[in-house]
């Protein structure tokens, strides 16, 4: 038998989700709403921790666009190939890419090594989820994975394929991202 807190959760949770023009914040929701939830165990006193995020993830971003090529031409003249071998590449998920707000493709500059790309990334790229936010792809690809082990230090799926890490490895462990 559900409790009758639960139920008020579940029923505040569905009116919220059926709402088209849901709420961003609790700063918008109407008092009363914010009373319901609250009544159920809701903090909305977040002391600004959501713009605090918001404001890192947002530096996170355009820190990564930094860290990227601009343009598919810019990627060609890196690769010495035609601009549209670069779309080809893209397409067949051989080069990660992702749309900057203004509408400019970027490629990771960790995918990159000289005027070649990483051995075996595309095996790892067809395992990702495209779906996935750039930041998360570009934390995983640069963060140590406990599983990927050089000399007995974990290390990074780029370090792993740099130092000639199996890609089929390295693409188990980002089908689960």
């Amino acid at each position: 038998m559900t409790s009758e807190p639960a139920r008020r959760a579940a029923e505040l949770v569905e009116l919220y989700l059926d709402d088209p023009g849901r709420r961003s914040d609790a700063k918008s929701m109407p008092e009363a709403e914010r009373q319901s939830w609250g009544e159920i165990g809701a903090d909305f006193d977040d002391n600004g921790a959501v713009e605090v995020v918001r404001a890192a993830s947002q530096a996170a971003y355009e820190e990564l666009i930094d860290r990227s090529l601009v343009g598919d031409q810019s990627v060609a003249a890196c690769l010495e190939v035609d601009r549209s071998r670069v779309s080809q590449r893209v397409a067949d998920r051989s080069l990660y890419s992702f749309v900057d707000i203004s509408q400019q493709r970027c490629f990771p500059k960790w995918q990159f090594l000289g005027d070649k790309t990483l051995p075996g990334l595309k095996t790892v790229l067809v395992n990702l989820d495209p779906e996935l936010h750039p930041l998360t792809v570009d934390r995983w690809f640069n963060r140590p994975d406990v599983d990927l082990l050089v000399d007995g230090a974990a290390v990074s799926p780029v370090t792993w394929l740099s130092s000639g890490g199996s890609p089929d490895t390295a693409a188990d462990h980002a089908r689960f991202l």
